[in-house]
């Protein structure tokens, strides 16, 4: 027992150690890009991505349902029995919900959309269209969600390591191109490819563990999901709760001020 646990404190503090050099790399990347970004995009070009980040960080709080939370401890708890056929079927059921919670995405920001276009364009309902383009960045988001807790739960975390630092890297390499020759109509399209290459990162390596399978219309994979929905929603509540706060701050700038 007591090796078991100095096997574990030592198996945490390695990736500790790991992913702080991600975060610093991230970081680094990060800064670069962001400096880059108000190089060519200009004040107004810097505050339109911190608006769009804050719509799709709402939309994905929203229709989440506290999946990726429960899906790490759960696939932990499996992967630790041995049980590959349980651990498979499980990835089936998760990955499922998540499709599913892509469609929600999309629902809800189309619905929402007018309302959001009158809080963050100078109370204007016609830039509804323009929100509406931001649909795929929330749905690439929760099945990317799904795959990175999948990963986790497995303890593949050098694989979310190596992922992590690809997609910093990917993300610099996509978004300033763009900036620079389409200026700021290439956000929002900046944004979706960043964010397509980061899922695509994550399936290369999650599909290596755990072969891809859903199935979207099966009642019984849904009924199987249902008790870690239902146990997700109170994160939902949290995540509403502090999206919905953060995204006060662009609001209320945006009503006294300009974009």
């Amino acid at each position: 027992m007591n090796q078991k646990k100095e096997a574990t404190y030592g198996h945490v503090l390695k990736f500790t150690g790991v992913f702080t050099g991600v975060q610093g790399i991230k970081l680094l990347a990060s800064l670069i890009r962001n400096m880059l970004s108000s190089k060519l995009l200009g004040t107004i070009g810097f505050g339109l991505i911190g608006i769009y980040s804050n719509i799709t960080e709402f939309v994905t709080s929203c229709t989440n349902c506290g999946i990726p939370i429960n899906t790490t401890r759960q696939s932990s708890k499996l992967y630790e029995e041995g049980d590959e056929q349980a651990l498979a079927a499980f990835a089936c059921t998760v990955r499922t919900w998540c499709v599913w919670t892509a469609a929600m995405a999309l629902f809800f920001i189309v619905l929402l959309s007018p309302i959001l276009s009158y809080f963050f364009f100078d109370k204007r309902w016609d830039c509804w269209w323009e929100v509406v383009t931001l649909a795929p960045i929330p749905m690439l988001l929760l099945v990317t969600e799904g795959e990175c807790s999948l990963l986790k739960g497995i303890r593949r975390l050098k694989w979310v390591a190596s992922i992590e630092t690809l997609t910093a890297i990917t993300t610099l390499l996509t978004t300033i191109p763009l900036y620079y020759f389409m200026g700021l109509r290439g956000i929002v399209l900046a944004l979706i490819l960043s964010t397509l290459c980061g899922l695509l990162l994550h399936l290369h390596y999650s599909t290596r563990a755990l072969p891809y399978r859903i199935r979207p219309f099966s009642m019984e994979v849904l009924r199987r999901g249902w008790p870690m929905v239902r146990q997700g929603l109170p994160y939902v509540v949290a995540g509403i709760a502090t999206s919905g706060y953060t995204m006060l701050v662009p609001i209320i700038i945006t009503s006294s001020g300009t974009v």
